[in-house]
């Protein structure tokens, strides 16, 4: 599928720094979304993506939240892509296959039932 490239500042949001996405994923890359572990969410439904900030590489997730899509940038990331709150810079977004999230989800459930 096609990679969505947008520019996007980043904000500083109630769980860390996050960009906002402005497009609905399940719309545009007509793909439903995936169970996702994260440490700041917990389990929730996302879209996983290979994306570039600022034109470095990383994966992640987009979720959802108040009708809103996002992408957390976690400190490393931040720091990898030189960016800061406030900064605008360019965001390139593809969506990736699912065998990760579905991997996390269920090793997170194993450690929960020991």
């Amino acid at each position: 599928m096609k990679r969505t490239i947008f520019r996007a500042g980043l904000l500083d949001g109630h769980r860390g720094p996050a960009i906002l996405v402005p497009f609905d994923p399940q719309e545009l890359w007509d793909l439903a979304p995936v169970p996702v572990a994260s440490e700041t969410y917990g389990e929730r439904p996302g879209h996983l993506v290979a994306d570039t900030l600022n034109g470095r590489a990383f994966e992640g997730w987009i979720g959802c939240r108040f009708g809103r899509h996002f992408r957390l940038v976690d400190d490393a990331l931040r720091r990898a892509a030189k960016i800061e709150v406030g900064d605008v810079f360019e965001v390139a977004l593809a969506p990736r296959g699912k065998s990760r999230a579905t991997s996390a989800v269920k090793q997170r459930a194993a450690r929960r039932e020991r």
